[in-house]
């Protein structure tokens, strides 16, 4: 066996080196046996499967247990993925079409740059007040509640109701009157006392009901059986309201009504009160109607009132209102 032991071979003229004849097989150790052209494109060289060292393949897809790990540039074409993405954090993804998210839910994320929202699609939750306009739209409001009157200023704050068979000795709206309105109003209908009795008022100062310096002026007709009498009543310096004179009012078969306006009550001025009143007197033995009004004679602020009877019970139904100018 003959032995040549050279660095380099290099062809002598052109790029071509041969080595042996056509036909004869050459082997070269760790490469195995060698074809019989080396370096058209198709060939490259791979792993022995056997791990023995490197073999002479004839084409790429000869290669083999290639790690993806060890791709450091470069970038894979589409083809290589494969249709569905395996179950793998998509966090980094971009560009993605709205048409091809198809199911799921999405997490608590921010929404501040979503656009072209449908309200149809909201189906839970409150609107905060903040996403209405100023001035609703032009629709029905016919669900809407609460509504005050319309141009009007007067907004109800509370009824108290006292039927027969629950009567109490007095009604009370303590702490009522606030800086919120400026004048009140009671509308008082259905009234009835257990006994034939007078209606009266006291006003509230701080938390007691006051006794004194109430300068009262009543006019009134007594009506009954094709007469009538004209009657002026005062009470001076007295020490409560007398909202009528001197004529009882009825059972719960016969009620009576009166309306009652406040007059500034949280001023720190006198307080006014005027009330008009229509009684059922002695169980319609006659019908009393007139006019009565009331200087609170203290510059004290008011915050509240109560009703009551002379003696015996009273019923009814008391409603406040409260004016806001």
């Amino acid at each position: 066996m003959s032995k040549l032991e050279v660095d380099k071979i290099t062809p002598q003229s052109g790029t071509t080196l041969t080595i042996g004849e056509a036909g004869d097989t050459t082997v070269v150790n760790g490469l195995g046996t060698l074809p019989a052209t080396i370096g058209s494109a198709a060939q490259v060289l791979s792993v022995n499967a056997g791990a023995t060292g490197l073999v002479y393949g004839t084409a790429a897809t000869d290669l083999s247990n290639l790690n993806a790990t060890n791709l450091t540039s470069g970038t894979v074409p589409d083809g290589r993925f494969p249709s569905v993405l395996p179950a793998a954090g998509g966090q980094n993804l971009t560009s993605l079409q709205p048409a091809a998210i198809v199911g799921g839910t999405f997490g608590a994320i921010n929404s501040a740059n979503l656009t072209n929202l449908n309200a149809t699609a909201l189906t839970s939750g409150t609107l905060p007040d903040g996403r209405f306009p100023s001035t609703l739209p032009a629709i029905s409001g016919a669900n809407l509640t609460n509504l005050p009157a319309a141009g009007a200023d007067m907004e109800h704050i509370s009824t108290t109701t006292v039927v027969s068979g629950s009567t109490v000795s007095s009604v009370d709206f303590s702490n009522v009157f606030t800086t919120t309105y400026k004048h009140y109003r009671l509308i008082a209908n259905n009234v009835f006392t257990t006994v034939n009795s007078l209606l009266q008022i006291k006003l509230q100062i701080g938390g007691s009901y006051n006794t004194s310096n109430y300068y009262v002026g009543v006019d009134s007709v007594y009506a009954y059986a094709d007469t009538q009498v004209t009657e002026v009543a005062r009470g001076w310096n007295a020490g409560l309201y007398n909202i009528h004179p001197n004529y009882s009012i009825s059972n719960a078969s016969n009620p009576s009504m009166f309306d009652t306006m406040f007059y500034a009550p949280k001023d720190s001025a006198k307080t006014i009160l005027n009330t008009q009143f229509m009684l059922n007197h002695n169980n319609l033995t006659a019908t009393v109607s007139g006019n009565s009004s009331l200087l609170h004679n203290s510059a004290s602020s008011v915050t509240g009132f109560q009703i009551f009877s002379v003696s015996g019970q009273i019923g009814g139904i008391f409603s406040l209102y409260g004016i806001k100018n």
